[in-house]
């Protein structure tokens, strides 16, 4: 068995939908300015210290379902690694080009967006490691066909949100960054 090592590195986006009861809500609307709404409190600090409630510190705390991805941006990049060695490195705007004659990775759009349920959602952009990936496969050598990159889309901004090697999901073991930029809304 060989191990192969995917890393997203550079700038990405993640999508949080925030999983809270209605009445949890109706109730943390009592702590918020009229002149505010749910979605700027969530990302306010102060707002849980006023809530004084030991379950949810931060908005780290809210149970969530979580989308998130590189964007094609000029430092953006993925590094693959087989046996410990580094054997590519990929910039996102080579996957995304549409000018290709022969596209050099499979590229397939998700079916269903993330975005297509009801509530309130949190977007935040990143830097950093975006996400280190492991998968642990039977072949000798990697080849270019056997990839997938799964893309979804939100506000204009087409983000990989999945890696398939010979369709499998390889398992996410990190990452690591910093949230440059950050706004809420509710669908």
């Amino acid at each position: 068995m060989n191990k192969l090592k995917i890393n997203l590195l550079g700038t990405g986006v993640e999508i949080k939908r925030i999983l809270l009861p209605e009445s949890v809500l109706d109730q943390w609307k009592g702590f918020i300015n009229p002149k505010s709404s749910i979605t700027k409190a969530l990302l306010d600090p102060f707002f849980y210290y006023k809530l004084k409630d030991k379950k949810y510190n931060c908005l780290e705390d809210l149970p969530s379902e979580n989308c998130s991805g590189i964007i094609n941006a000029p430092k953006s990049q993925i590094e693959f690694w087989f046996n410990r060695k580094k054997v590519s490195k990929v910039n996102t705007f080579e996957l995304f080009n549409e000018n290709l004659l022969f596209p050099l990775f499979s590229l397939e759009k998700t079916t269903t967006s993330f975005l297509d349920n009801k509530g309130i959602y949190i977007l935040q952009n990143e830097i950093g490691t975006i996400g280190t990936y492991e998968l642990m496969v039977n072949s000798e050598k990697l080849t270019i066909d056997d990839f997938i990159f799964e893309i979804d889309s939100i506000q204009n901004t087409t983000f990989i949100k999945n890696i398939k090697y010979k369709n499998q999901d390889l398992e996410f073991v990190k990452k690591d960054t910093m949230v440059t930029y950050q706004i809420g809304f509710e669908v």
